[in-house]
């Protein structure tokens, strides 16, 4: 458990870290040296947020003997936002990427995490359903469509 714990204070850190810097980027002039910086370290953050979510939710599902009902579902939702967070801030990078590029530069990547988001936020919804769980079943069913449609923005805007 001392591990987890040891994780769980790099997720507070990192996340902490992505709330303060998310804002720098948006009230400075775009593509100064300060909004390049704080940029990535929102990114890097945001990268290190989604690692260890998936993580502690990992661990909490299989691998912890002492856990509940509500602490499963939970998990499965932290799982399913640091899935989130991880395509989120691959967008960006990508964007960032090839903002340049005219030519066709999409790759097996681009589209696997559109198809996670799809799959895992149907999967979620429909265990929040089964469970009733509310903010399982729509907030994960509305992050479901978003894994559609930013699936086919990439295939067809490429």
């Amino acid at each position: 458990m001392f591990i987890f714990n040891v994780i769980l204070s790099f997720h507070v850190i990192a996340g902490f870290l992505a709330l303060l810097s998310f804002w720098v980027p948006i009230v400075v002039k775009k593509g100064s040296t300060l909004h390049n910086r704080v940029g990535w370290v929102f990114t890097t953050s945001m990268g290190v947020v989604s690692v260890t979510a998936i993580y502690m939710g990992i661990f909490r599902i299989f691998f912890d003997s002492n856990i509940d009902h509500s602490t499963i579902a939970f998990s499965w939702f932290l799982l399913f936002i640091g899935i989130l967070s991880a395509s989120t801030a691959w967008y960006g990078i990508r964007v960032l990427r090839f903002k340049r590029k005219a030519d066709r530069h999409l790759n097996g990547f681009d589209l696997f995490l559109p198809f996670l988001l799809i799959m895992s936020g149907l999967s979620i919804s429909i265990y929040g359903y089964v469970i009733d769980f509310p903010l399982l079943t729509f907030f994960s069913f509305a992050w479901h469509l978003f894994g559609r449609f930013s699936g086919l923005l990439l295939a067809f805007n490429t």
